[in-house]
Formats: C-alpha cells, structure tokens, sequence
C-alpha cells in the first residue's frame, strides 16, 4: 500500500511541461519507464531484460577457449557470431538510452542520475 501511494506521489512530480509533444514525451517515458503502463510497456521491458541476459551469457561464454578463433600468427580474437550479438546488444542498449533521455521531464536530472553516467 505504502509503495502504490510513493509510486502515484512520484507521477505528481513529473511535469513534461505543455509544448507540442509534451504527450509524446510522456508515452515515450511511459513506454521505456513504467511497464504496468501498457501491453507494449510490458514487451519492452522483457525484451530489455532478454537483451541484458543475452549480453552476459554471450561476454561469458566469449570467453571459453573452445570458442575463440585464432589470427594468422595464431592470437586468439574474438568469436565473429558471439561479436556480433555483442554488437546487437549494444545498439538495443543505444537506443534504449536514447528514447529514455527523449522522454525524460528533466533531461538534467536524468543525465546526472549515477545510473544513466
């Protein structure tokens, strides 16, 4: 009960002001922000957090001998396939990012918060 009233409190806060995409700013924050919001809320976040497991089991097992390719004088480089999903991961991150900063009321408090350095 006391967690659903600091969660409406915390909405009350948020001002995304009263420009011409005020609400597109706010379903952008919503859509990234608040999964219980909507159906595509929810297929955001678990698509996040599949990205977010892909990303640790691909830098894990990158790391096994078995799956690393050797260079022409025989240095071990990275797998190309694990590389790639690597890559994947990281444009989701990427974008992710970037529609969460669109959508933030306060851009400067966002970009200061320690989990968006």
């Amino acid at each position: 009960m006391e967690e659903t009233t600091i969660k409406l409190e915390k909405d009350d806060e948020e001002d995304f002001g009263t420009g011409k995409f005020a609400k597109y700013q706010k379903m952008m924050w919503d859509l990234i922000e608040k999964p219980d919001t909507s159906r595509a809320a929810q297929v955001i976040s678990v698509l996040s957090t599949i990205f977010v497991a892909v990303s640790i089991v691909g830098m894990t097992i990158s790391t096994l001998p078995v799956l690393q390719y050797k260079d022409v004088q025989g240095n071990a480089i990275d797998n190309p396939s694990l590389a790639m999903v690597e890559t994947v991961c990281i444009a989701w991150f990427t974008l992710e990012y970037f529609i969460r900063l669109a959508g933030a009321p306060e851009k400067w408090v966002f970009l200061k918060d320690g989990m968006n350095i």
